[in-house]
């Protein structure tokens, strides 16, 4: 773990058919999530709930393996189908994946002062366990971000996008910061990033309860928006659910380095 510096579906299953019916709930609008959401990761405690009992369906995830491999064969260079093929393989527990992962890696081109590429390349790395070229592209991608959210009139995109850049390199005290200048210039954005500053104080505060709240968080928005493990291009869901669940993990056994 980086040490600290400054819409119901089938695939997914629940042991609880309450929290099960809960995360169903098809919200009509982004307000109403809002509202919603937060209570429901409250509840979870209440409940008594596991909050890493969300995991893909092994068959749906086979399944898709299958069609990636036969795309492939017509693109075998194609970082995306790459990336696919490594996320089916490690939510199957197999160790090939890392190969696929480094691949689509070397086959990804960062454009140059393009933050966003370096998220993404960082991630195809950190999903490899090459912890060392991830921290780069991040720490890359923090400093383009940085230099331009503090600008007086910043296009809310950087602010919200350099969110999970500080959590990724660290920078935990950035987040609540970030939070405040975002809902200043523009409430209407990303929850997700909400949920990842949430995350990056937990982690600043030690608040193992704090990450626990934000693994539900986490499992209700996948829930609802039908996230899938094997969507591409970008930092998704489910890396973040699963980062939370290392948090929470690190946190609730003690450790916090």
């Amino acid at each position: 773990m980086v040490a600290t510096r400054c819409c119901p579906t089938r695939v997914l299953q629940s042991d609880s058919g309450e929290i099960d019916e809960l995360l169903s709930i098809v919200y009509n609008d982004v307000g109403t999530f809002v509202q919603l959401h937060r209570p429901l990761a409250a509840r979870s405690a209440e409940l008594n709930l596991d909050p890493v009992r969300l995991k893909p369906d092994e068959q749906a995830v086979q399944a898709e393996l299958s069609t990636l491999r036969k795309r492939l064969e017509r693109r075998p260079h194609s970082w995306v189908r790459l990336e696919g093929i490594g996320r089916c393989l490690r939510w199957l527990g197999d160790p090939e994946a890392e190969a696929y992962f480094l691949q689509a890696a070397a086959n990804y081109k960062v454009k140059e002062g393009h933050s966003g590429d370096h998220m993404r390349r960082g991630n195809l790395h950190r999903l490899a366990d090459d912890t060392e070229a991830a921290q780069r592209h991040f720490e890359q991608a923090h400093a383009l971000y940085a230099s331009r959210a503090y600008r007086e009139n910043p296009n809310p995109l950087d602010v919200e996008h350099m969110i999970p850049a500080s959590f990724l390199v660290g920078c935990d005290d950035e987040g609540a910061e970030l939070i405040a200048r975002l809902r200043a210039i523009d409430r209407d954005t990303d929850l997700i990033c909400y949920a990842i500053a949430r995350l990056a104080e937990a982690r600043r505060t030690k608040s193992a309860e704090l990450a626990a709240d934000t693994v539900a968080e986490l499992a209700a928005m996948i829930r609802c928006y039908r996230a899938k493990v094997w969507n591409t291009g970008d930092i998704l869901p489910w890396d973040w659910y699963e980062t939370a669940v290392e948090t929470w993990r690190s946190l609730s056994e003690g450790h916090t380095e």
